[in-house]
């Protein structure tokens, strides 16, 4: 109905289409066949290094791996496939549970069964922490002392907190649900799995690297994003996606539309 009424006109009269991430290109060339696509992403900044701990650290955290949640809290983000996966990986295997420490930073979205659940865990394992939501230098210091960043999410557009991540130097656990896949390409990111047992076995995979392997994820990602989601590189797409819009609507002529590096 959405589509006969307006959508559909919308979509003919584009000249172009803007997408983040390539499965949103398939799915715009699926609906619109033939029609300019461009994959323009968005950019994440590098960040100001943290002098400060966050406010929620505490001084038993030192020397644990701190396996950091940053985000909304909603169902189809994992959190109750996290929380589950916790309880089993703590259960079977104590020195896991004795040297890590999950961390969820965030604001509830219609999830009311979050933080009983939260504490229920915190109780039987006293390694699960809600710190609440975490905005500007608060947010940086999150990351900042976060030794793995994880988003075992089935659904999501183009996540800005796995960009963060990146630039941070935090290494990424994340589904392939995150439609990030070049993190997966540039071995920036180890993919997990959306159910229990899936994260289980990710964090369990994870535990087992070695500091250079852990280190290697973390430059990967700062590479990628530098190469990838810069603010110079998205500007640059965008200007060249405009340019395109003026030079086919007569505005601009495409010799005044090249870039002067490429002349």
């Amino acid at each position: 109905m959405v589509s006969w009424l307006y959508q559909d006109r919308f979509l003919r009269r584009a000249t172009v289409f803007h997408v983040l991430t390539e499965k949103e290109r398939k799915d715009v060339t699926r609906l619109a066949p033939g029609r300019p696509c461009h994959l323009v992403p968005n950019f994440a900044e590098l960040p100001v290094n943290q002098a400060c701990a966050p406010t929620w650290w505490r001084s038993e955290f030192n020397g644990r791996t701190i396996y950091l949640y940053l985000g909304r809290i909603h169902e189809k983000k994992g959190w109750r496939e996290l929380c589950e996966a916790w309880d089993l990986a703590c259960a079977r295997d104590r020195a896991f549970a004795a040297t890590s420490q999950l961390v969820f930073c965030g604001w509830v979205d219609d999830s009311p069964s979050f933080e009983p659940a939260l504490r229920r865990l915190s109780e039987k394992h006293g390694n699960a922490l809600f710190a609440g939501p975490q905005f500007g230098s608060a947010r940086g210091g999150s990351l900042a002392v976060a030794d793995a960043f994880i988003l075992p999410s089935r659904s999501e557009g183009l996540p800005m907190v796995v960009l963060e991540a990146w630039a941070a130097g935090v290494p990424v656990m994340m589904t392939k649900e995150c439609n990030l896949a070049i993190g997966f390409e540039a071995g920036a990111a180890l993919e997990i799995g959306w159910t229990t047992e899936a994260i289980v076995d990710g964090l369990g995979r994870f535990a087992a690297l070695a500091s250079e392997a852990r280190a290697g994820l973390s430059a990967a990602g700062i590479a990628l994003v530098e190469a990838h989601f810069s603010a110079s590189r998205t500007g640059d797409l965008m200007a060249r996606m405009y340019q395109g819009c003026l030079v086919q609507s007569g505005a601009l002529s495409e010799m005044d539309a090249t870039p002067k590096d490429a002349e």
